[in-house]
């Protein structure tokens, strides 16, 4: 592969929506790193091309949760595009995508969240929040989804925004 050289995941047609949440992991490590972008396709006449979600250059190497709200008027398709950076020794890797049937996704149901608490879900026993709880025993790492969304929904039960 060479810079600027791309990569594209294509979903199936999905029907119109006023609200799908689109979720994925992604990892970007590199000094060459090059560019995630998410495209929502409209499957009208004009084949409708709108960028819902852009990620350029190195993000560290950590797994990096994202999530956007799909609203189409008519039948759609979404495109993960990668585009390759200036040096082999970077990657970018995506995993967990799903589509879901929700009016918005989680991370818009945090932000409405009211309170300042914070909290957070971690694997350790430290306890830099003010709630917390302990994940240890449930990551299943073959669905670490499912660990986060456990997460997301202990944050609900406390009303507290997730930091």
């Amino acid at each position: 592969m060479n810079q600027g050289d791309v990569a594209l995941l294509t979903s199936k047609s999905y029907p119109a929506s006023v609200g799908d949440c689109f979720s994925f992991w992604y990892h970007m490590y590199g000094s060459g790193i090059g560019s995630l972008l998410v495209f929502l396709v409209k499957n009208n006449s004009q084949k409708e091309k709108i960028l819902l979600k852009m990620v350029n250059g190195n993000q560290g190497n950590v797994w990096k949760r994202s999530e956007v709200t799909i609203r189409s008027d008519v039948d759609y398709q979404i495109i993960v595009q990668a585009i390759r950076g200036n040096s082999f020794l970077s990657d970018i890797a995506i995993d967990d995508i799903r589509l879901t049937s929700k009016t918005v996704c989680a991370t818009d149901d945090f932000k409405s969240l009211s309170g300042t608490q914070k909290l957070g879900c971690y694997k350790s026993s430290t306890k830099p929040f003010s709630s917390l709880k302990n994940m240890r025993n449930n990551i299943n790492w073959y669905n670490i989804g499912m660990v986060v969304e456990q997460c997301a929904d202990f944050s609900k039960q406390q009303n507290s925004t997730v930091t």
